[in-house]
């Protein structure tokens, strides 16, 4: 139940892949909807990983088919391998290639934009620091998946004109990661209505100035280095 690399399409949902940029981040289903999923890792340990594992799973609204991780041994280890395969439905266990960065490339795109761009690239290894990192994830969590749409490619080619080569791309209309799952057959009726009704329920621009003034009070603790984000916007502005 091994194989190095995962060769899914991007109509197969459930397929997790995961990569270690100061936090255990996941995205489910990463080619499908951009849903994205973090639970913080404070320690390279089995309790920690597993707990993060756990954390992810139980908000899935799907199966979990596959886990790809890359090949660092703090997350492709044995205890990994025997948390999923003690159980009755074993996922599929895929892995990056070495040298290969293309084979998570779904996970790479996104370390900027939900993790780096947003912290820093500064370590964060106090429990305080965990416990405002989890309560920010869980906002990340609903602001992403329900209300901000994601561009997906539906087709690109090359044009030569005068030995100059233009590479064109046409892309899908752009749809949050919601509606894109909802879009599946994956979830039945009651599972899409309760979603959305979690999504007509959540004031998006409430929800933006929580995820600000947790990412202020994160940045008022000691040890934790604020990035250099004059493009972000101000928390008073965003409420």
């Amino acid at each position: 139940r091994h194989r190095q690399k995962s060769h899914r399409g991007l109509g197969d949902v459930g397929h997790i892949r995961h990569h270690p940029v100061a936090a255990l981040h996941a995205h489910a289903p990463q080619r499908i909807c951009q849903r994205g999923d973090l639970a913080l890792k404070v320690l390279p340990t089995q309790l920690h990983l597993i707990a993060g594992f756990q954390k992810i799973e139980n908000r899935l609204v799907f199966p979990l088919l596959e886990i790809h991780p890359d090949n660092g041994s703090e997350f492709l280890n044995d205890h990994l391998v025997r948390y999923f395969r003690d159980r009755a439905q074993v996922p599929l266990l895929s892995r990056s290639r070495p040298y290969q960065k293309n084979d998570n490339r779904f996970v790479e795109q996104k370390n900027r934009t939900l993790v780096r761009d947003l912290l820093g690239d500064a370590r964060f290894d106090t429990l305080a620091h965990q416990r405002l990192l989890d309560a920010l994830y869980d906002k990340l969590w609903l602001y992403y998946n329900c209300f901000q749409p994601v561009l997906r490619l539906k087709e690109k080619h090359t044009t030569e004109t005068e030995g100059i080569v233009q590479l064109h791309r046409k892309w899908h209309p752009g749809q949050t990661p919601l509606e894109r799952l909802c879009a599946t057959p994956v979830l039945d009726p009651a599972m899409q209505a309760h979603l959305r009704t979690v999504r007509d329920q959540t004031n998006p621009r409430q929800l933006r100035a929580e995820i600000y003034q947790l990412r202020e009070q994160l940045f008022d603790l000691p040890l934790a280095q604020r990035p250099e984000d004059q493009w972000l916007i101000p928390a008073e502005s965003a409420a």
